[in-house]
């Protein structure tokens, strides 16, 4: 089990479920967002950006880069300073590639309850997929990290092919396609608008980590306020398909 020490502390939601799952059908896909879902990344992210920055001579924007998490780093470089050259840009990329891939990722600690979370969810026989915007080094670090790179049936980040994948529907539509997945019985769990449009895309019911760094207003959308209220949301599965 990973060190608790290094769990960050649940400081967006109310502790309870926010909105009462009613889900007939029992998910056996699940398919998980990993910064701002599995993992709290700003203290890294925040370390690299001050990094990226300095490479060009400038000093980060802003004290706390939550708000900006979620999209590549190109962008969130931009989301941080509009005036960036394109030069300028490449420069703070390979800076900010080179820090966080094998630095800063390594300093993002786990939400509460997620590792026992996930352990029994395999223990369910639900099958676990990571599909995540970050590069595909600095994912495999921060599973391997926490012990859970095991857990997942797959893992599928922004550079796992080349071309790179366009966006997270993108990945996402692959990885049903290529695991004959049943909709019906799937789940997207993650934190930002993204995630949701890409489940929404694969016609996938969502489950938005309300915790994390995104957020959604649609009433529609299932809440949680905890990982572990997931074993609550997903259920055990009574039969499913062969793996």
């Amino acid at each position: 089990m990973a060190g608790s020490s290094n769990r960050a502390p649940n400081d967006k939601g109310s502790g309870g479920m926010e909105r009462k799952a009613a889900l007939t059908d029992r998910a056996y896909w699940v398919f998980l967002d990993l910064d701002g879902t599995i993992v709290d990344s700003v203290p890294g992210i925040s370390f690299s950006l001050h990094e990226a920055f300095a490479a060009v001579g400038k000093l980060l924007p802003v004290d706390d880069v939550r708000a900006f998490i979620g999209p590549s780093i190109r962008t969130i470089l931009r989301n941080l300073d509009s005036e960036l050259l394109d030069s300028e840009v490449d420069v703070m990329e390979r800076c900010y590639r080179q820090s966080y891939d094998h630095v800063g990722c390594l300093q993002s600690v786990l939400y509460p309850g997620v590792e026992e979370t996930l352990r029994e969810l395999v223990k369910r026989d639900l099958r676990l997929f990571i599909v995540t915007n970050k590069p595909k080094v600095a994912t495999g670090n921060v599973l391997g990290k926490f012990g859970l790179t095991e857990l997942f049936t797959e893992v599928v980040s922004r550079d796992s092919r080349t071309p790179v994948y366009g966006a997270k529907s993108e990945m996402l539509r692959e990885l049903l396609d290529r695991h004959d997945v049943d909709p019906v019985r799937a789940r997207m769990i993650g934190d930002t608008a993204e995630d949701w449009m890409a489940a929404r895309a694969a016609r996938l019911p969502f489950i938005h980590a309300a915790y994390g760094y995104g957020e959604l207003h649609e009433s529609e959308i299932e809440k949680i306020g905890e990982f572990e209220q997931l074993l609550e949301m997903l259920g055990p599965i009574p039969e499913g398909p062969s793996r």
